[in-house]
């Protein structure tokens, strides 16, 4: 049996469980510490990743970086890199070839702070998307609810609180488009509705 085989029957062995997120220690800590580790290879951890439920068209995903749950979803062509924090209670979608630069985090619940008593009040959970051939930058934040349309940057450091168009720049806190980008031919020519 060779090292990735041995790998990944190891992680499926000791990491089986009827939970697929942080409620069950076994699967927290293959997704967040064994699979997570420098010492395992990137083909290595993306098979460990989709033995635990994860949906990964793309091994680029790099050390250190954590998971909620298996809720998530990695296109073709697309990479992690390292460091990447990903509160996926719900859904977390990243497109194909979307680059995802050191420290992002990805939040997808937040509380309601109407109750003056309680800001910290219900707790509410929303999904994140994506879209194809996107570039976050290092540090960026992209808060519950939010859907980055295809072909944005976004700026390191940036809070994404809303939706973003596609083709754009975004940047600041909270993220603001500050520039236009060229549209793909097939975009452009659907006058910004999104053509996948």
């Amino acid at each position: 049996m060779n090292r990735f085989a041995l790998t990944v029957s190891a992680a499926r062995a000791v990491c089986g469980s009827s939970h697929t997120d942080v409620r069950s220690r076994s699967w927290a800590w293959c997704a967040n510490t064994l699979a997570a580790s420098a010492m395992v290879h990137e083909r290595d951890r993306a098979a460990m990743y989709r033995a635990l439920g994860m949906q990964l068209d793309s091994d680029r995903i790099k050390p250190g970086c954590f998971f909620q749950s298996a809720r998530f979803s990695l296109g073709r062509g697309a990479a992690l890199n390292y460091n990447c924090f990903v509160e996926n209670v719900e859904s977390v979608t990243i497109g194909e070839r979307t680059g995802v630069g050191f420290g992002v985090r990805i939040i997808t619940s937040s509380h309601d702070a109407s109750d003056p008593r309680e800001r910290a009040g219900r707790w509410w959970p929303h999904p994140v998307r994506v879209g194809n051939g996107c570039w976050i930058g290092v540090g960026a934040t992209i808060l519950p609810g939010v859907t980055i349309g295809d072909g944005c940057v976004i700026a390191a450091g940036a809070i994404v609180n809303r939706d973003c168009d596609p083709d754009g720049l975004y940047a600041g806190v909270p993220a603001v488009r500050v520039k236009d980008l060229p549209a793909p031919a097939d975009r452009a020519a659907a006058n910004g509705r999104l053509v996948v």
